[in-house]
């Protein structure tokens, strides 16, 4: 099943400004000791009794904050939100030591172990989505739905996409972030950001990521704002995490995801952003034909999170509050 979503007929359709009851004030929230010296920090909002939605954040290493949680009905759902490891308020920030995909999965399930939740709806997008859909596959017993956007597969040709894009549609961004890297490195410019941000000092590690923030700022809305981004905390562990995931390949097998796909059988809901200049959408059109039975939804946007992609996050969640029973 395939939709094309138009923005002025879905602003018709809808309230401009979506509500979510409680404003998200976390019902309980606390530090998990999760081992390798890491404490992740995490929220569980809405209804205690409600179907339990785990959200799972990008980057990897942009942490979730409050306007995360204002897709999902805190009536009928219990959102749980976490830092992944390096992350927002988790400890030690912005590590990169024992800091892998495998170990990300791990947390998952010390988490939900902590909170006693056997099984939950995964929704994230960008990193979120792949890491959601790693989970899916290696712990199928412990998903009940998928809702995924932003389609990051962790293959060697996504890396490819992300770093070049700008180059065609944002030559001005792409010449400025490859202007701090050597001539002789500058066939791959995510390999020596990387190495900047793991060897560095505290100055130049937030110089370089907050030039790789700014890239990637750049490239991630559909109308990029004209206002000069500031570095921010989210900026430095984004950096650092992302570059480190990224010229590792995610610490995932070259098309370990399509390979695997076939092995989630529950619900899974696909939006992608038609006009994702960092994620390419035929990411979405080939994940939707790995999974049997699963919706894809191509939303008016670009790969940040606005108005019309979480108007289709909004209808997804509140159907899945009704498809899915636990």
């Amino acid at each position: 099943m395939i939709k094309f979503l138009n923005a002025e007929r879905m602003n018709k359709n809808m309230n401009k400004h979506q509500k979510y009851p409680g404003r998200g004030k976390p019902y309980k929230k606390g530090y998990l000791d999760v081992g390798d010296n890491y404490k992740i920090y995490y929220e569980c909002c809405g209804n205690r009794k409600g179907i339990p939605v785990l959200f799972l954040h990008g980057g990897p290493g942009a942490g979730f904050g409050e306007k995360h949680k204002q897709s999902a009905n805190l009536r009928k759902t219990n959102l749980i939100l976490f830092d992944q490891r390096g992350a927002g308020r988790s400890k030690p920030f912005a590590s990169i030591t024992n800091n892998t995909t495998e170990k990300l999965v791990q947390d998952i399930s010390k988490l939900l172990d902590f909170l006693e939740i056997k099984k939950v709806v995964l929704h994230g997008g960008s990193w979120g989505s792949t890491l959601a859909l790693v989970y899916a596959i290696r712990n199928p017993k412990r998903v009940s739905g998928l809702i995924v956007g932003g389609i990051f597969l962790a293959a060697e040709e996504d890396n490819k996409f992300y770093n070049e894009t700008g180059k065609y549609f944002y030559p001005a961004a792409y010449e400025r972030m490859v202007s701090f890297v050597p001539k002789n490195s500058r066939k791959n410019p995510l390999k020596f950001y990387a190495e900047k941000m793991r060897t560095g000092d505290r100055k130049t590690k937030e110089k370089y990521a907050n030039e790789w923030s700014n890239y990637e700022h750049e490239l991630m809305e559909l109308i990029p704002s004209r206002k000069k981004h500031r570095l921010t905390k989210e900026d430095i562990s984004l950096g650092i995490l992302e570059t480190h995931y990224l010229a590792k390949g995610c610490f995932i097998p070259e098309g370990y995801i399509l390979k695997n796909a076939k092995k989630i059988t529950v619900p899974v809901s696909i939006i992608h952003g038609q006009y994702d200049l960092i994620c390419p959408p035929s990411n979405a059109w080939r994940l939707h034909n790995a999974i049997p039975g699963s919706k894809l939804q191509f939303v008016m946007a670009g790969h940040g999170f606005n108005n019309e992609t979480r108007k289709v996050v909004v209808a997804e969640l509140k159907r899945f509050t009704t498809l899915i029973r636990h």
